[in-house]
């Protein structure tokens, strides 16, 4: 039923979720569990109020693999219905080119298989990466690191003053 819908759901807010719900209620006196639905996607997920299709075809990565994965996953989940096979052709071709090329070196029949090994064969990536530039520092990984190829010089100002 609606109602135990929107009991249940109640009682798994919390923080801004439950203060949003609470001014929701009072401005909907007569809530429906579908209005309820669309108000939440609009107020947290406000671009999942567009067509999720058009969202997943424009999807690129520019980051790691790992966060492609997350905004894929969320738009192909708002999909009620779509072929699995396109779903693997979307996902590549929305990886980097370098990692396109190399995963079609496979042949992996699901989404699963696809996604781990290109989580695999960015590791391996970033691996090689750091053993030619080791002050290589992948996208998103928020560490910092100094650039062994930067050395510090000295000029003395009086070069030949203190020798005597």
């Amino acid at each position: 039923m609606e109602e135990e819908k929107m009991q249940a759901t109640v009682m798994a807010l919390e923080g801004k979720a439950l203060s949003w719900f609470h001014w929701w209620e009072k401005c909907n006196p007569n809530p429906t569990w579908d209005g309820f639905k669309i108000a939440v996607v609009r107020r947290f997920q406000p671009s999942m109020v567009q067509n999720p299709f058009e969202q997943l075809l424009a999807l690129k990565q520019t980051g790691t693999v790992e966060e492609y994965v997350e905004d894929f996953e969320k738009y192909v989940g708002a999909l009620r219905s779509i072929d699995q096979e396109c779903v693997r052709g979307i996902f590549l071709n929305g990886l980097k080119e370098e990692l396109q090329a190399e995963v079609k070196l496979y042949e992996l029949q699901s989404l699963s298989d696809l996604i781990q090994k290109v989580l695999l064969i960015e590791q391996k990536n970033v691996l090689i990466t750091k053993k030619i530039h080791p002050a290589y520092i992948p996208r998103g990984s928020g560490g910092s690191r100094t650039n062994s190829y930067t050395k510090t010089v000295t000029v003395e100002s009086r070069p030949n003053a203190d020798r005597r």
